[in-house]
């Protein structure tokens, strides 16, 4: 893989003294001032061991680091002069390298007077995206510049060597493994004869020759390290296991995700040196051994990074759910990180993250209902606090209606809670088959919110097919206009099929019932047939007739395609119509619901409220005779309709079922009026 980078260079040298002597970019004075510093020979260099050496140190109020190579130059007339070659690296692209030691390839040593080849910018091509692997052979060497370097983060660690090239891979390496935030502010040499932090910021680790042991020792502010050292040895004793994981990384980079981790997780930390020990502690705390005590791990993170607003990217996903292969280890997991954001004291690091308890509560839901149940039990008892409003609302926007008899069940005191947090429960079935008491706490609870009359339509509609008597005429009040409408929706249940709405039902809808037939004609004939049972007798008589399309309608479909429960009160309500028009209209309507309502006289079987609606059309047969509610039917039928008899015969001819029917038929269009008896041979 060939990836491209193209870097500002300039080349610093001797020439009455040293100084810039050739950029590819004009460079402010500040800067030119301190590279010109920056670049010359820190001391004495040693008879050999140390002709190259290479520095690195961001360059401040720029958005260049600068990377630089120096030579010793004993060609140079005056002693102690010095070549050195400056790559200035852009920010972004330092942290787009993922093998920072391959940047030495594009160093160049002057071989000429002729400098203008430093006049323009480099064209460097990264021959691969891996990172630089060590030797196995200089673990124990790796193990002790990790050491110096971030167990003891507050100090300038001074690694001694006989020559530059031993450490040199090893030092590029460790630059190569940190993350750009630590990258950027990384300052090292591989090649100083005296502190080249002197007369400025601190150098992070530089490289001196073992001869020059005593001269950092009389100062006692650096920490030396090398491979016999007493101080080298106490950093090593007792080394945590994050330091295995990190020396291991050196040598095959990334192979566990460990650089992985910092990169991701080092974005948002202070002081990025000091955090490489803490970040490589949760690596090997929560990747490598995630099946430890969680919410240990998670306490000992918030103790680790104990400010808020520090290492939020990492908290976030420390606590975000897992999916792990063990569905119970995934549970015990989701569970701990639970129950630590929700504790009181613990979580206290964590104030800065966006908890994501939404997802903890979509995971834990469906396979701990009880132990969230348990928990929320807890947390209700306690003093209110944000996180455990959270996670309320997590857990009742996660739960389904199914699962409201379990709530019930095993924790009725919570029923209020979900339907706090997610209204909208109320809108299903489930939540008005609960026992009464309950589902008159729910209805408190939706009292004391500020639903809008559509949303009560939704709750009137679930309780109207759920068939609940709670608060029925409170919730068709708050429902308004939609009301309705709302009970229109009992018509899709498949309790349609079975029963009527209760009584009280029925008397709660009767006004809106009344309203919507004043405003306007009903869309289908199954609404017609339940807003006309709403209506109390009087009302259907007086609001309904045959000249209105919606009832036309009603007449032209056969009364089986109605939910069986409303079948017979519509016949009763066609013949009552039918017979009040006592035209042409009415026949339609007569025919239709004729044979149904005698059946029912017949049998008497029928409502009271059926009969009240139609008993006002029926003749008055005497005192021996008015019992006979069939016969009074009959009677109405020839009288009202007498001109109209042949098209009644006929419609109700083909309307029967039965050789009784067609006998009753008969019987009508005989004892009629003269034209109609003469239908008897064809109903014969």
């Amino acid at each position: 893989m060939h990836v491209a980078f193209t870097f500002h260079q300039a080349l610093f040298g001797y020439e009455a003294g040293h100084h810039l002597l050739s950029a590819s970019l004009q460079m402010p004075s500040d800067v030119r001032h301190f590279l010109a510093g920056a670049t010359d020979l820190s001391g004495s260099a040693p008879a050999e061991g140390f002709d190259t050496a290479y520095t690195g140190l961001p360059l401040g109020e720029t958005n260049y680091y600068a990377l630089f190579c120096t030579w010793l130059a004993p060609e140079m007339r005056r002693p102690g002069c010095v070549w050195s070659h400056v790559l200035l690296i852009e920010l972004a692209d330092l942290a787009e390298l993922p093998d920072l030691g391959a940047l030495r390839s594009a160093f160049r040593r002057p071989v000429s007077p002729n400098l203008d080849e430093y006049r323009t910018e480099v064209n460097f091509q990264l021959q691969s995206a891996a990172a630089p692997r060590l030797s196995s052979a200089v673990t124990a060497t790796a193990g002790r510049m990790l050491a110096g370097l971030y167990l003891a983060p507050a100090r300038p660690i001074v690694f001694l060597a006989n020559a530059a090239l031993k450490t040199e891979n090893l030092v590029f390496a460790l630059w190569s493994q940190q993350w750009p935030r630590l990258r950027r502010s990384f300052r090292f040499s591989t090649g100083s004869f005296a502190d080249r932090g002197r007369s400025g910021d601190p150098f992070d680790l530089q490289v001196s020759p073992e001869v020059n042991r005593r001269s950092w020792q009389r100062k006692g502010e650096y920490l030396l390290v090398d491979s016999t050292s007493a101080t080298d040895a106490a950093l090593t004793a007792d080394a945590p296991s994050w330091m295995c994981a990190a020396v291991d990384d050196l040598l095959a980079p990334d192979a566990r995700g460990v650089r992985s981790f910092l990169r991701a997780y080092g974005t948002d930390v202070n002081d990025p040196r000091t955090a490489f020990a803490r970040l490589a502690f949760v690596y090997e705390r929560a990747v490598l051994r995630p099946n430890s005590n969680w919410m240990e791990t998670l306490r000992s993170v918030g103790e680790t990074f104990a400010d808020p607003s520090e290492a939020i990217l990492l908290k976030e996903w420390l606590v975000s759910p897992r999916e792990l292969p063990d569905c119970e280890e995934e549970l015990k997991h989701n569970l701990a990180s639970t129950s630590f954001l929700l504790g009181p004291d613990g979580a206290k690091p964590y104030a800065g993250v966006s908890l994501g308890f939404s997802r903890l509560a979509q995971s834990l839901w469906p396979m701990a209902k009880s132990q969230v149940l348990s928990l929320l039990a807890e947390l209700v008892r306690q003093q209110e606090r944000p996180s455990a409003t959270a996670f309320a609302t997590a857990v009742a926007s996660a739960a389904q209606p199914s699962d409201l008899r379990l709530i019930s069940e095993e924790r009725p005191e919570l029923i209020p809670l979900f339907f706090l947090h997610r209204p909208e429960l109320a809108f299903h079935v489930d939540a008005w088959r609960l026992p009464a008491n309950t589902q008159w706490r729910i209805h408190e609870v939706l009292a004391g919110l500020s639903l809008d009359v559509k949303h009560w339509g939704e709750i009137m509609a679930a309780m109207l097919v759920a068939a609940t008597n709670v608060a029925v005429r409170d919730v068709v009040e708050k429902a308004g206009p939609y009301a309705i409408e709302s009970a229109f929706r009992w018509l899709d249940n498949t309790i349609a099929q079975e029963r009527l709405p209760t009584d009280l039902w029925r008397e709660a809808l009767a006004s809106p019932a009344a309203n919507r037939l004043q405003i306007a004609e009903l869309p289908s004939p199954a609404t017609l047939a339940l807003c006309a049972w709403f209506l109390q007798p009087e009302a259907a008589r007086q609001l309904l007739s045959a000249s209105r399309k919606d009832v036309v309608q009603l007449a032209q479909q056969p009364i089986q395609e109605l939910p069986p429960p409303l079948r017979l009160h519509t016949a009763f309500l066609l013949v009552t119509l039918g017979l009040r028009a006592g035209d042409l209209e009415g026949v339609p309507l007569v025919a239709r619901g004729f044979f149904p309502v005698y059946d029912a006289l017949a049998s008497n079987d029928y409502p009271s409220d059926s009969w009240r609606l139609l008993s006002p059309e029926l003749p008055y047969l005497g005192f021996w005779k008015d019992w006979d509610r069939c016969e009074k039917l009959l009677q109405a039928v020839r009288k009202r309709l007498s001109p109209h008899m042949r098209l009644m015969s006929e419609m109700l001819l083909a309307a029967a079922i039965s050789s009784e029917h067609r006998e009753i038929v008969r019987r009508i269009a005989t004892e009629s009026s003269p034209a109609a008896s003469n239908l008897d041979a064809g109903l014969s």
